[in-house]
């Protein structure tokens, strides 16, 4: 029994001795320390006012009143690069028994972030780690302090980024962050949480040599984002000044909820399209800009598609590559689906695409058979190109019913909407051809022919309505010589 009250005694004489430095720590002193070292580490001023105060609790230190770190000195007119209501500072336990202050760890309550890229590329985030000790070493005499920031915190913070390079702003509420960086020398482990349209993105992270990394040097991280179910990761190398090579790997199970938690309730993907998605490449981005994904394997509800992307990222995006596939079922492109009661004919709404004039591209699609609703096509070679708002689809080399199809199909938006095509069939067995969408059965066995169309107008109805086009078949059995149709 004996031995049972000296234990506890010695825990409460510890617990009195702990409390009794707490009480007597240099509340302001520690307050200054701390801001100091951040000012250090960062190479920004720090402002901390009100009268700090001892906290037990969440964390053993003090918290000061309203604090701010200053911005970059060219964004100083956006205001503080953080500013917070509160700044609790951790200390350590043992060093405080021993005499020594020794701060921890940070957390900073209801802060607003603020993060700009201007158009020449200069970023208001980048910082030094100059002055960082790792954990355990002291920086100096007296109260040295030694950050090495064994868990930093940042609840119901407010984000907000301004890339001016690219014409975004974006701003995130309740943001939820946790660092724990224990070894400055080290690893960081990483969590960034947010909910703007309701449902919970979080990404996670590990971060290899993270001073380093601060610094702007390139270091092993892995990177997981998850939401609505999905799941995005990169295993690779990377830094801040945009330098990435490593392995992506992509599983969204449902991409209309996906799309619902990034704030686009009600979009769909044709099925065929993306509804479910799998995949993995190897990506890197240069400082070129050009985002590159190599042996890539895409999953599109069961179906695969493989090859290889590269997308620039200049003023306006251009993507090129190459894919193959086997047998690619599109239908969900036909728009086939229920028209609802009261539905008559095609809406009268304009057609919208400015989304041409958004980016450039140069994509070749080859398949060994394209299912594209009552139609299937054998072997197929397709090349779309789009410049300037002017988007051309290339019938390269089309196998369909015991013939050849090539031709191409253009949509213009360079001075409102104009649509157009010239198609060309060589040795088609007619009677297959026709199937599909007649009721037609006096074809001649097989026949070349050859279409084309065009037409201006900024709605479907009108479009259809102004329809030009010529059109050729050979001379036979139920078969016109020509056809010329006319609204």
């Amino acid at each position: 029994m004996r031995v049972v009250w000296r234990i506890f005694g010695a825990m409460v004489l510890a617990l009195v001795l702990v409390v009794g430095a707490v009480l007597l720590l240099p509340q302001d002193r520690l307050a200054r320390i701390a801001a100091d070292q951040i000012e250090a580490a960062t190479g920004r001023a720090v402002t901390i006012s009100g009268q700090p105060r001892v906290s037990l609790w969440p964390v053993l230190g003090v918290a000061t009143g309203p604090m701010a770190l200053a911005n970059a000195p060219w964004a100083a007119d956006s205001g503080p690069l953080l500013q917070a209501d509160s700044l609790k500072i951790s200390v350590d336990v043992a060093g405080l028994l021993q005499g020594a202050v020794r701060i921890t760890g940070f957390e900073a309550v209801n802060p607003v972030i603020r993060l700009q890229r201007t158009a020449d590329g200069r970023e208001n985030w980048r910082l030094g780690v100059e002055g960082v000790a790792p954990s355990g070493q002291g920086a100096g005499a007296g109260n040295a302090l030694a950050l090495s920031l064994d868990r930093a915190v940042i609840t119901g913070g407010a984000l907000r980024f301004e890339d001016a390079r690219a014409g975004t702003r974006l701003a995130y509420e309740d943001v939820d962050f946790l660092m724990l960086w224990p070894d400055a020398a080290g690893a960081a482990q990483l969590r960034l949480s947010a909910a703007p349209y309701g449902q919970p993105l979080v990404l996670e992270g590990q971060v290899a040599r993270f001073a380093d990394w601060i610094a702007g040097q390139a270091v092993p991280l892995e990177a997981k984002f998850s939401a609505a179910g999905a799941r995005i990761e990169y295993d690779g190398t990377g830094d801040l000044n945009g330098f990435f090579n490593g392995r992506l790997a992509v599983d969204v199970p449902d991409s209309r909820a996906l799309l619902a938690g990034l704030g686009q309730p009600g979009a769909t993907v044709p099925q065929g399209l993306g509804q479910r998605v799998t995949g993995q490449a190897q990506l890197s981005l240069g400082q070129g800009r050009v985002l590159a994904l190599d042996d890539m394997q895409l999953g599109l509800d069961g179906q695969v598609l493989q090859g290889a992307l590269k997308l620039a990222l200049g003023q306006t995006p251009r993507l090129t590559g190459a894919l193959g596939a086997g047998q690619l079922d599109l239908s969900g492109l036909m728009g086939a689906g229920d028209t609802g009661a009261g539905a008559v004919g095609w809406s009268d709404s304009l057609i919208d695409t400015s989304a041409l004039g958004l980016f450039e591209a140069d994509i070749t699609l080859a398949a060994q058979g394209l299912q594209l609703g009552r139609f299937a096509l054998g072997r197929t070679q397709l090349r779309l190109e789009n410049t300037a708002s002017r988007a051309v689809l290339y019938l390269q080399d089309v196998a369909a019913y015991g013939g050849q199809i090539s031709g191409d199909v253009v949509a213009n938006n360079r001075a409102g909407l104009s649509v157009g095509g010239a198609w060309r069939c060589r040795t088609l067995i007619c009677r297959r051809c026709c199937r599909p969408c007649l009721a037609w059965g006096a074809c001649r066995p097989r026949a070349k022919a050859s279409c084309s169309f065009w037409a201006v107008a900024p709605a479907w109805p009108k479009s259809c309505a102004a329809c030009r086009g010529r059109g050729s078949w050979p001379r036979g059995v139920g078969l016109f010589l020509a056809l010329i149709w006319t609204g």
